[in-house]
């Protein structure tokens, strides 16, 4: 698996053994942000769903320290009002729960996730990955890709249109790298933050062509 594109770097990753910690504001605010998604969504039916799948699995981050890096990135996309479908679909590396709820909601092929082996020394990241670790990012790929042409609402899609091609890039890129981080962080897997950039770039440009 090699998505490597660029040349990138990502301040504030670190996750040897502590991840950066985070203030009690930032956590109030990513819990008001939850609150006022509903408000701005205008598929109901398909936006209601993905509203409330955000909206559970962001507040199941909230309960552990761990995940403050990755809610330090999603603030700021949850204050600009982006897509739950959009953002769901980039958080769903650390859920396999909402993976599988996700591709199901889409119709996409049923998969099993991979069951991985419980690691006994921590390796450095390299290309290529772990026959399972690299299929398990490929079906998060394939639902995120799901995600983003969900054919919401007309001005859902504008704004996933205009979020991917403008400044917001760079905020889903950071989120993006931040999760894939941690998801490779608790399969065993150290990644310093210029290959999660890297990595997190290639993946969000590859969407990027899906709305253009």
């Amino acid at each position: 698996m090699s998505l490597n594109t660029g040349n990138d770097s990502l301040d504030g990753l670190n996750l040897s053994g502590k991840v950066a910690e985070q203030s009690e504001q930032q956590r109030e605010e990513a819990a008001a942000a939850l609150a006022g998604i509903a408000r701005t969504q205008k598929d109901e039916k398909k936006a209601q769903k993905y509203d409330v799948w955000l909206s559970d699995l962001v507040k199941k981050l909230l309960q552990s320290s761990v995940y403050d890096h990755v809610i330090n990135q999603l603030v700021p996309l949850l204050n600009v009002r982006c897509p739950s479908h959009l953002l769901l679909g980039y958080l769903l590396p650390l859920s396999d729960e909402y993976m599988l709820l996700v591709r199901e909601s889409l119709g996409l092929t049923e998969v099993t996730l991979p069951n991985h082996t419980p690691f006994t020394e921590r390796k450095t990241y390299s290309e290529p990955l772990d026959t399972e670790l690299a299929r398990h990012l490929n079906i998060w790929m394939e639902t995120l890709k799901g995600c983003i042409t969900i054919e919401a609402s007309q001005t859902s899609t504008k704004k996933i249109n205009d979020m991917m091609n403008d400044i917001y890039e760079e905020g889903l890129v950071k989120l993006s790298a931040h999760v894939i981080a941690h998801f490779l962080y608790d399969h065993g897997i150290d990644i310093i933050p210029a290959d999660a950039a890297k990595v997190a770039r290639g993946i969000t440009k590859k969407m990027i062509l899906l709305v253009k």
